[in-house]
């Protein structure tokens, strides 16, 4: 399990206090190996191995991820994943009138199914046909505490259907009932859903009639994709001017009147992944340290991860030093299959609390609550070594460093993740610490 903790204010006293022990940071920006007074070091013993991730937290009780990745990927390096969302539906405030006084009722015209798409989550094959399903849930799953992404929801009935290629170029335009007016929506999938559903909630004015029955009736909707070849791509549940909510829009006739009643989709969401490694490239090498010498595997989507050990970071051998900088530096082996399968753009390092669960550094912390990107980095650049062009990430540790070297019970031992990883499928191939021409380092640089 992964827990995030961020807290700007012990990190600030972690610093403070190490600049009074015996270990402390200087000088964090400079890294300049052979300066005056400064030492430096890069061939520190590095162990690593690809590792199965864990479940990751998508819903918490009061928020959620704000981007829904569907879809399927088949990589023969990785293997197969599936990625499927949950979504609650939520009636408005005021209950729709589908029946007159006189107890006539109003006439369906369609129930369509709004949702817009983003860029985060489009990946592998982004111009295959993805063959997208709506079904019911058959039990309301928001009011647990906790859902973790190894949970799949039972679904019942398929109430909706779409075959489409993703276009983030493209709009449609869509004149409303009761207006002459023409909207454009870029990046909009409209589903239109089975007339039953609809006209249900018609025929039984009761269903909608308070928040608890509709729940009962409609206690939230799974949304997965089916692609012709391999690829996913993201449901934007984030709340911004051009996508203000994703919603089902019910479109009915009073007499001559045409009329809409909106259900707001996705207040609360839930991402189900699946992994299925039986035949990849990468199977052979989880856990194998002898293989993790020469080639390492991560992956979002709670793929692939890394696991590295640094005895160093253990040891006594800095307590009389300074510490400049401490980074971690590899590479990236780019496969034939790499335009499909493009490298994660930025990686997370993180280390084990004291019960066993995951927690970012805190020199990512101290990225993430400054904004100031270069106290980590962790992203994909490129760079040049002997005359060929390499992809390769970089990961400031100083922080980590001199927590570890001050600690009473230190932990040399590290993990590699993709960012955003319960969003982006992204995968990369990595150099491990043997590789003979780009092996994975520790670099050092310290001063008495």
């Amino acid at each position: 399990m992964k827990v995030l903790l961020y807290s700007l204010a012990a990190m600030l006293a972690l610093v403070f206090t190490f600049s009074c022990n015996k270990t402390s940071l200087v000088g964090s920006e400079l890294f300049v190996p052979g300066s005056i007074n400064l030492l430096y070091e890069d061939d520190f013993e590095i162990t690593g191995k690809t590792i199965m991730g864990d479940s990751i937290i998508t819903y918490d009780g009061t928020s959620s991820i704000s981007t829904l990745t569907i879809g399927e990927l088949n990589d023969p390096v990785f293997g197969k994943t599936i990625g499927e969302g949950y979504v609650s539906l939520n009636r408005a405030s005021t209950a729709p009138i589908f029946q007159y006084d006189d107890g006539q009722k109003v006439t369906l015209d369609s129930a369509v199914l709004i949702l817009s798409y983003k860029h985060d989550g489009f990946y592998g094959d982004t111009l295959t046909r993805q063959e997208i399903s709506v079904n019911v849930l058959e039990e309301d799953i928001f009011g647990a505490d906790t859902m973790y992404s190894s949970f799949r929801p039972s679904a019942g009935s398929l109430i909706g259907s779409k075959s489409i290629v993703p276009n983030f170029n493209d709009s449609l335009f869509i004149t409303e009932p009761g207006d002459t007016s023409v909207s454009a929506y870029a990046q909009q999938l409209r589903i239109t859903l089975d007339d039953s559903w609809a006209q249900a909630m018609i025929d039984d004015t009761t269903l909608v009639s308070s928040f608890d029955n509709f729940n009962a009736y409609a206690p939230g909707l799974k949304i997965s994709s089916t692609p012709e070849t391999s690829a996913t791509f993201g449901l934007d549940f984030s709340t911004n001017q051009e996508n203000p909510y994703n919603y089902i829009t019910i479109y009915y006739t009073k007499d001559t009147l045409q009329l809409t009643y909106t259900i707001i989709v996705g207040n609360a969401r839930h991402s189900y992944f699946e992994k299925d490694y039986s035949g990849s490239v990468v199977a052979p090498f989880f856990n194998d340290e002898e293989k993790g010498k020469e080639l390492l595997y991560l992956q979002g989507l709670t793929g692939a991860e890394v696991e590295i050990d640094i005895p160093v970071l253990a040891s006594n051998d800095f307590d009389e030093y300074l510490v400049n900088k401490a980074e971690l530096e590899f590479y990236v082996l780019e496969d034939d299959i790499s335009s499909d399968y493009s490298p994660a753009e930025a990686i997370y390092l993180e280390r084990y609390n004291d019960d066993g669960e995951t927690v970012v550094i805190s020199d990512v912390i101290a990225a993430s609550e400054t904004g100031v990107v270069n106290i980590f980095n962790g992203l994909l650049q490129n760079t040049t070594v002997d005359g060929m062009t390499i992809k390769k990430y970089s990961a400031i540790m100083s922080i980590h460093t001199i927590s570890m070297f001050n600690d009473d019970d230190p932990d040399s031992k590290l993990r590699i993740v993709t960012r955003n990883n319960s969003i982006v499928p992204n995968r990369s191939i990595i150099y491990g610490p043997g590789h003979p021409t780009y092996p994975m380092k520790f670099k050092l640089n310290y001063s008495k």
